[in-house]
């Protein structure tokens, strides 16, 4: 099984590629029987859902499983580029509820048994996208600097921290 984006480096993200058929991710994950990618670039958090839907729902999955999720930066670019009508206090907002829903859809595919490989957003203000937008209007970076902050705060606060369900990577360090 392989999911891939559209578009698989998107503002600087990983490139959106697992293969549980003996590719590069079944070396790093040894000893599981299925590893599911799910990092569609352009998906946003809202699209987890259909994702799993697609390898057969949350009762698909087991301790067998690894579970990859890469996901948020297409969330905070969404907000970001939607401060003009909404504000910067209410994409704020709009970015934790986001990081607490993927951390809600985490810990789901957790109790089910199976592992999570979960990457936080980098910091988007370094992101060539950033890069752009704070050349374009000066204060753009510290925006996305802090909803990317917020979205990985209320995504790593919320998440399961047993030590041996969830293994957290952090893009932004």
């Amino acid at each position: 099984t392989v999911l891939q984006g559209e578009d698989p480096q998107a503002f600087g993200g990983a490139i959106v590629s697992v293969s549980t058929d003996g590719g590069d991710a079944r070396v790093f994950a040894r000893g599981f029987g299925n590893v599911f990618d799910l990092a569609f670039n352009k998906a946003g958090v809202a699209g987890l859902d259909s994702q799993i839907a697609a390898l057969g729902g949350l009762s698909a999955l087991g301790a067998a499983d690894l579970v990859t999720v890469y996901l948020g930066t297409h969330d905070i670019v969404e907000q970001f580029e939607a401060i003009g009508a909404i504000g910067f206090d209410q994409a704020k907002a709009n970015i934790e509820a986001r990081g607490d829903q993927l951390a809600t859809q985490v810990n789901a595919i957790v109790a089910t048994g199976a592992r999570v490989l979960l990457l936080t957003v980098p910091d988007v203000s370094l992101r060539p996208y950033g890069l752009k937008a704070e050349a374009a209007i000066p204060g753009s970076g510290e925006q996305l600097r802090q909803l990317s902050d917020r979205f990985n705060t209320r995504l790593g606060f919320n998440i399961v921290q047993d030590g041996h369900l969830i293994a957290l990577l952090k893009a932004n360090d």
